[in-house]
């Protein structure tokens, strides 16, 4: 995806929580990017690196993890093309998040500087740079709901159910399939579940007639089962394709 596509997928999450005019718009579409390609694996930054810009992932996936003293990993959240994975570093920029490309990946990284003098120039998007953190919050307090207090076989189908939201390809009911290249490991470790358990949840969905993950394609089966397995509400991914600001544009000041 070229730069211009991928900031313009960034505008537009953005543009659903807060309204922007055709001028604030063109400064976010005009930000300076540099462009960096990732191996499956490959450390995009860590704790340690005091990097003063924002990453956006342009193709592929990226997992952003905590790993803990004695080498476990967990996965506290996938960004997907269009997602700017670590905005809040533009306010915080000493607590960068770690971020580790799950596939082979793109992205896009902006100077806070730029971000700096376009919020200066508009301050709205201040206003709208902070309606996107809160976003994200909201999709990492579903992710903690999910690993503490759903079973195994709910937080397969729930985090199967949201990545195919946010990539929108969740039907309401029937069948539909998506690209998807995670590892069983990344699984596991996104849902604090081993590999074994991981296979043995996505054999018996298969089994069912309502899951089937292989070679990195996610194929929903049956809709309408599955997201009443998860008891999926997507009300909290409120940057996903179908929702809009239209009942915020009284909330913004002249």
């Amino acid at each position: 995806m070229s730069a211009a596509s991928t900031l313009e997928k960034w505008v537009n999450q953005i543009s659903r929580l807060t309204p922007l005019s055709q001028d604030e718009r063109h400064a976010l579409l005009q930000l300076p990017t540099l462009s960096f390609k990732y191996h499956s694996g490959s450390l995009i930054n860590g704790m340690r690196q005091q990097k003063a810009e924002v990453v956006i992932v342009a193709e592929g996936l990226v997992a952003q993890v905590q790993d803990t003293a004695v080498g476990r990993r967990q996965i506290t959240a996938f960004h997907i093309p269009g997602d700017a994975c670590d905005l809040h570093s533009y306010a915080l920029p000493g607590r960068p998040a770690v971020l580790v490309a799950s596939t082979t990946t793109e992205t896009l990284s902006i100077p806070h500087r730029a971000l700096a003098a376009a919020a200066h120039r508009y301050p709205v998007l201040t206003e709208a740079f902070w309606r996107y953190c809160s976003a994200k919050m909201l999709i990492l307090a579903e992710w903690a709901v999910r690993i503490g207090t759903r079973t195994a076989r709910q937080r397969l189908a729930h985090l199967t159910c949201e990545l195919a939201a946010r990539c929108n390809a969740l039907p309401q009911e029937g069948s539909a399939d998506f690209l998807l290249r995670l590892t069983q490991q990344s699984w596991g470790e996104a849902l604090s579940l081993t590999s074994v358990h991981i296979n043995r949840m996505a054999k018996a969905m298969r089994d069912d007639d309502m899951l089937d993950i292989t070679r990195g394609r996610i194929a929903i089966l049956d809709a309408r089962r599955l997201i009443t397995e998860a008891e999926f509400d997507p009300t909290y991914l409120i940057m996903a394709p179908g929702h809009n600001a239209e009942q915020r544009a009284g909330q913004r000041t002249a």
